[in-house]
């Protein structure tokens, strides 16, 4: 896709800069940029740099070096992936995404001199079994429940920023697309022009801001939801240092449904190189989920996102408002009776973004196990992160799991009793032949259990088979 810009409107300020990466050629940096790191060294040492962030300073100073050796030329900043992927960094990588760094000249506008690419230090994908919590803010490094988040920007000064960002097509299953962030910004009462910053937004494939879905923020004071830290400060001049923990936001896509969107998210350290600011990130780009019951439950049990400001549910039979929590249990589900929950952003107060999700009562008395394969017919497993295994995707009512997966001649390629675990296309770590193989599942049901009123129950296993297509 090329987008070019023809508006100079300041309220598009994000479409602007986009465009302008689009439209320019590819970056060149060249092999004789200068970067003395035994003067970085003596200039951390003068600085009193802690020993955990000097790799981090110095992957900075490496990038301002070309940056300056690279600010006139021209660079390239494309996004063809239209499958969302690796939204919330569980590869452990940043695939998927594209990033740049540059200088914050004007806290919350595009950054000059921007360099395209990851930097490391300056993206930084955190696991879940690193150092668990922000040294501020006190708060989980990885979202809870999940494995990885990534982390825009650092805790050393230095007037820096870092953008990354997601085109992808919108589809049935990712129409509430849900992101989550954590966000630490140093605050010296500079004017907001000044300040570090955090800021979101998604766009429409016409680069036009997406309604409900922008958040800005500048380091101060009395910022909602904001706390302040009480760790010491180290060498940022014993400025306060603001922070908010895990915050989830949804957006409704329904408007823009077989459309490519962008989500952006991007951080920026003070411009007077005094005061730092970064955040932490993670997304989830899938279905909400149906919520099934077994016959002879006497509950069902739904649930929204965490982290909104106000929650209605509502039974659709009566209109009645059952609760306002993130939870309800309905007692005796009948199937098919409807309810809905109307979810209030904490990041906002238009009524116009408040979202709503439908629930309906499912029955699921005796799943089929084909119904529960990730990619029934084809895979392709060549490392482009799309399509790339063949896996199970909702485990709620089996038990008793096992599966096997055969080559043409009959060979066993792959076998496993758990019903989390994929098969990668390889045979003993080696890449498997492209063709059909067959596969064949065994399980019971946890409904069948129930029918019997013994959820331990020993059944008689459920048979199921099928085909699969490998291509790379």
């Amino acid at each position: 896709m090329t987008f070019t810009s023809t508006k100079a409107s300041r309220t598009r300020f994000f479409g602007l800069a986009l465009s302008a990466f689009f439209a320019i050629g590819p970056l060149v940096i060249s092999a004789q940029t200068t970067f003395d790191e035994k003067a970085v060294i003596e200039e951390m040492n003068r600085k009193g740099i802690h020993e955990h962030d000097r790799a981090s300073y110095i992957a900075k100073a490496k990038a301002k070096a070309m940056m300056q050796k690279t600010a006139k030329k021209p660079i390239v900043f494309s996004d063809t992936n239209m499958v969302c992927t690796n939204i919330g960094f569980e590869d452990s990588t940043f695939n998927g995404w594209s990033g740049f760094t540059g200088d914050n000249v004007v806290s919350l506008t595009p950054l000059s001199a921007p360099v395209y690419g990851i930097t490391p230090g300056r993206h930084t994908i955190v696991p879940d079994n690193a150092d668990p919590l922000d040294y501020y803010g006190g708060f989980p490094k990885v979202a809870p429940g999940s494995t990885h988040s990534a982390r825009l920007g650092d805790s050393i000064n230095g007037a820096y920023g870092e953008q990354i960002q997601q085109t992808f097509k919108v589809t049935a299953e990712n129409v509430y697309f849900t992101y989550r962030y954590a966000v630490v910004l140093n605050d010296n009462g500079h004017p907001t022009t000044q300040q570090p910053f955090f800021y979101i937004t998604m766009l429409d494939y016409k680069l036009d801001t997406i309604p409900c879905s922008t958040y800005k923020v500048t380091a101060s004071a009395n910022i909602p939801g904001f706390q302040t830290s009480t760790r010491p400060i180290g060498d940022s001049y014993s400025a306060p240092v603001r922070y908010k923990s895990w915050t989830t936001i949804t957006v409704d896509l329904n408007a823009y449904l077989t459309q490519n969107v962008t989500i952006v998210f991007l951080t920026g350290d003070c411009t007077q190189t005094g005061h730092f600011g970064y955040a932490y990130i993670d997304g989830v780009c899938g279905d909400l989920g149906q919520d099934y019951f077994c016959p002879g439950d006497s509950s069902v049990t739904f649930c929204a996102l965490d982290g909104y400001k106000k929650y209605q549910w509502f039974n659709d039979q009566t209109g009645q408002l059952i609760d306002t929590v993130p939870c309800i249990k309905v007692m005796f589900p009948a199937l098919g009776d409807k309810y809905h929950v109307l979810l209030t952003p904490i990041t906002t107060n238009d009524t116009n973004c408040i979202i709503r999700i439908n629930k309906q009562v499912y029955l699921n008395p005796h799943p089929f196990i084909g119904d529960y394969l990730l990619n029934q017919n084809v895979f392709t497993p060549n490392n482009d992160g799309v399509n790339e295994v063949f896996a199970t995707k909702q485990f709620k009512y089996i038990k008793d799991f096992e599966i096997k997966i055969y080559n043409r001649w009959g060979k066993v390629v792959f076998e496993s009793k758990d019903a989390t675990r994929e098969w990668d296309g390889k045979i003993n770590g080696h890449e498997a032949a492209e063709g059909v193989y067959y596969w064949m599942a065994f399980y019971t049901s946890s409904c069948d259990a129930a029918l019997l009123g013994d959820p331990e129950a020993k059944l008689d296993p459920i048979k199921s088979h099928g085909f699969v297509h490998l291509f790379r």
